[in-house]
């Protein structure tokens, strides 16, 4: 690790690192930083200027209340009205019927 004057770690901006320390965890912040950190980073080091304690709320968590799905029947049958809703609306818009479309490519 790089030191400053007066022999304390100087942190490496491009290698730093934070981490989410869950709020019950036995031994709280030192342990889970000896447990959870330095078997994977030997000279990492807590910044105890940086160090913040609070709490995180998952709103999603505590208040979704999810939708229940439709059946897939529903769905089904949904998709294949509107299938026949629009079979028509091609023609409509251009003008053309399917049997006249037919009748120009039979050849003659």
């Amino acid at each position: 690790p790089v030191l400053d004057k007066k022999g304390r770690p100087k942190p490496d901006k491009a290698r730093g690192d934070t981490e989410q320390v869950p709020f019950k965890y036995p031994g709280g912040v030192k342990a889970f930083f000896e447990a959870e950190v330095k078997p994977y980073a030997p000279d990492a080091w807590i910044d105890k200027a940086k160090t913040r304690i609070g709490y995180e709320i998952s709103f999603t968590k505590h208040f979704y209340k999810p939708v229940e799905l439709r059946p897939l029947e529903a769905i089904r049958a949904d998709l294949l009205a509107l299938q026949r809703e629009g079979e028509g609306l091609l023609d409509a818009i251009v003008g053309d019927s399917r049997e006249d479309a037919k009748a120009r490519r039979r050849p003659q």
